[in-house]
């Protein structure tokens, strides 16, 4: 897990003036593939924790996207990033019960 960590943080810094909309996608697609791989029933705390740790590696990122530091979401206003973590939630739920059916 820690080397995919590292090969996203390194990816969200080569794109981190991509828009926000093409980030999410391509992490969204990230997420699903990892948990496709790695989802079996008894893993569900290492899967939440990799969707943690994506989703705090995507904030950091998208601060860092202007010059000054601030505690705002980079689109403005908070509900814009609590939309953009909601998508990851879904993502990480939608994964989770397909591989209970399983």
């Amino acid at each position: 897990m820690k080397a995919k960590l590292r090969e996203i943080k390194e990816m969200l810094r080569r794109h981190r003036h991509a828009p926000i909309d093409e980030q999410g996608q391509w992490l969204g697609t990230v997420i699903k593939g990892y948990f496709a791989y790695f989802a079996v029933p008894t893993n569900t705390y290492p899967l939440s924790a990799f969707r943690y740790h994506i989703s705090m590696k995507w904030f950091q990122s998208l601060r860092r996207r202007s010059g000054k530091p601030t505690n705002k979401a980079p689109c403005g206003s908070q509900s814009c990033w609590a939309r953009r973590r909601g998508a990851l939630v879904r993502s990480h739920h939608l994964l989770a019960f397909r591989s209970r059916q399983l």
